[in-house]
């Protein structure tokens, strides 16, 4: 293809892109500098034995979606104007796909968030949301056990923060006082 043509055809893309609306942009909470995650509680349930260290797993994941898809410096979270806060509600190991013998061939863990995004100075809960995913794995060992947790924390997290900030971009109160009592 010659420079001309070539040149002509993505000037037609380029207007055809910004004719419809279409932009790429970082998410953000309205009248907010930046972003803080506290590290996530965990419910157990009764039935269900928590898994060891899987808070700073949580955070971790949280982090690393807020720091690709918000468009606020992540800081400390005693520092920040709005705060992702929330609780681990499930870790559950599931049985799964068995052979002929009975032996287990494939099976999963299900992991639930719940999340909010508070304005730290007043408290004011400005998004909330709650999240549960399956993620399946062959058996082999911890590491495949441990390679669907992370998986599923990865996908969540990203959930979660698109959820929050679009919430919170949507439904922003128009006057800073009348953000809603948490």
């Amino acid at each position: 293809m010659q420079a001309a043509p070539r040149m002509l055809l993505l000037l037609c893309i380029a207007t055809l892109l910004s004719a419809c609306g279409w932009h790429a942009s970082r998410l953000s909470a309205p009248g907010a500098r930046s972003v803080g995650v506290e590290l996530f509680g965990i419910d157990v349930l009764k039935d269900r034995v928590p898994l060891r260290d899987l808070e700073p797993a949580v955070h971790a994941a949280l982090s690393r979606s807020v720091s690709d898809m918000v468009d606020l410096p992540l800081v400390e979270s005693d520092r920040a104007d709005v705060v992702v806060e929330g609780r681990i509600l499930q870790y559950r190991r599931r049985g799964g796909i068995r052979d002929k013998e009975n032996s287990l061939l494939e099976t999963g863990v299900r992991v639930q968030l719940e999340a909010l995004l508070i304005e730290r100075r007043t408290g004011a809960e400005l998004a909330r949301s709650s999240i549960a995913l399956w993620s399946g794995h062959v058996v082999g060992g911890p590491e495949a056990e441990r390679a669907a947790r992370e998986r599923a924390l990865a996908s969540l997290a990203d959930r979660l923060v698109l959820e929050l900030f679009a919430q919170a971009s949507y439904e922003a109160p128009s006057v800073a006082g009348d953000l809603p009592a948490r």
